[in-house]
C-alpha cells in the first residue's frame, strides 16, 4: 500500500465535463471510471503509479533530511 493510495484524484469525463473523485487506491485496483453519461474513462494507471513513486522517493528524501537536521 503507497502512502498516497487514500488520496483523491480528479478526472473528468471528456464527454460530459463531470467530474469524479475516486482515491488512487481504488483507481489501481480498477482503472475504469463508468460516468453517468455511459462514457467508460480508462485511467492509465502505469503513469499514475509511476508518478506516485516519483513523488514517495522525494517525500523518503526529505524526511531523511529532516531526521538529521533534529538530530
Amino acid at each position: 500500500m503507497s502512502l498516497l493510495d487514500a488520496k483523491n484524484v480528479s478526472i473528468e469525463c471528456p464527454k460530459c465535463k463531470r467530474k469524479h473523485n475516486p482515491t488512487i487506491g481504488s483507481l489501481k485496483e480498477s482503472p475504469i471510471i463508468n460516468c453517468a453519461c455511459g462514457n467508460a474513462i480508462n485511467v492509465d494507471v502505469r503513469y499514475l503509479v509511476r508518478e506516485m513513486t516519483k513523488v514517495e522517493k522525494k517525500v523518503g528524501r526529505i524526511r531523511k533530511d529532516i531526521e538529521r537536521t533534529v538530530e
